[in-house]
């Protein structure tokens, strides 16, 4: 199954030298690229349905998780000291640190930290779609290609 990942961005990307933050609440995201893909399958005159075709999923970040668990997770958590203890969260050498802070992100990922509640504004969200089926594996990989193709690029005037 091949698949393509498409960051939500923000504001603040284009916001400079500004301590200004704007979070985005994307949750409703899946549902228009579900509507954009069910168009694009039209046109190639199958019956089949995006479900069918396609696995459109919204992700959050696993570098930003890794961040929030790695810098904000004692200060902004009730139930961090179970998991210091759990995922040896102190340990001074900072590669064991790092690997336990990677097993505690895929538990939380697979559902197995109830407990642990994160401000979701704070990670960067992004819309995956992986395709079931080859003969229509393009499709996502044009979309891809297009959102990806303005250049940018970032000056000062001051």
């Amino acid at each position: 199954m091949k698949a393509i990942k498409i960051p939500i961005h923000s504001m603040i990307d284009l916001i400079t030298n500004s301590s200004t933050e704007i979070f985005v609440d994307c949750a409703d995201s899946v549902k228009p690229a579900k509507e954009l893909l069910a168009e694009f399958l039209k046109l190639t005159g199958t019956d089949k349905t995006v479900d069918e075709v396609f696995e459109v999923t919204l992700e959050e970040d696993q570098y930003n998780l890794e961040s929030w668990f790695d810098y904000y997770f004692e200060e902004d958590s009730e139930v961090y000291d179970e998991y210091k203890d759990k995922y040896k969260l102190d340990d001074e050498d900072y590669d064991t640190r790092q690997n336990n802070l990677k097993a505690l992100v895929a538990d939380y990922k697979a559902g197995k930290c109830d407990d642990i509640e994160i401000d979701s504004y704070h990670i960067q969200k992004n819309l995956i779609i992986r395709t079931k089926e080859e003969k229509f594996a393009n499709i996502p990989e044009l979309l891809d290609k297009f959102l990806n193709s303005p250049d940018h690029y970032e000056y000062c005037t001051g």
